[in-house]
């Protein structure tokens, strides 16, 4: 068993392609684009998420970005109940949406799902004041 240290973690997320790259940098920013998420989460359309996604992967050189349905069972996999479908209506139409949990809550839940339960991400990395003793992060004995 390879114990949880700081550069395990740091390799772990560097290591992330994809789907699991693109969600990193979404929940690092606390941002989808330039909407923004409040204490009560956020709502957006997925086809401007995957557009999004697909800019992203264009600007890192991944030149075969997975397709929407690959792309969208990943992010539910990995934020399990912290996003889920909803369809408002826009003007006449009803548009398939996200609905992402509170910022906090899907950290966590990615942070669970990479195996890192207590990885500190975006605003709560700075606020926690992370440090390192000895090779492992003080607040888990294992994340950064």
């Amino acid at each position: 068993v390879i114990p949880h240290t700081v550069a395990k973690a740091q390799q772990q997320m560097r290591s992330l392609r994809g789907t699991m790259l693109w969600l990193s940098h979404v929940l690092e920013e606390g941002a989808i684009e330039y909407e923004r998420w409040n204490e009560g989460g956020l709502t957006v359309s997925r086809e401007h998420t995957y557009l999004y996604y697909e800019n992203f992967s264009k600007r890192r050189h991944e030149y075969q970005p997975e397709i929407i349905s690959v792309w969208s069972r990943k992010i539910r996999v990995a934020l399990g109940p912290c996003v889920g479908d909803t369809r408002p209506t826009v003007g006449k139409e009803r548009v398939r949406s996200f609905q992402f949990a509170p910022i906090a809550d899907c950290r966590r839940q990615f942070a669970i799902h990479l195996g890192c339960p207590r990885l500190a991400m975006g605003g709560a990395r700075q606020r926690a004041g992370v440090r390192t003793q000895r090779g492992r992060c003080s607040n888990c004995r294992g994340c950064w």
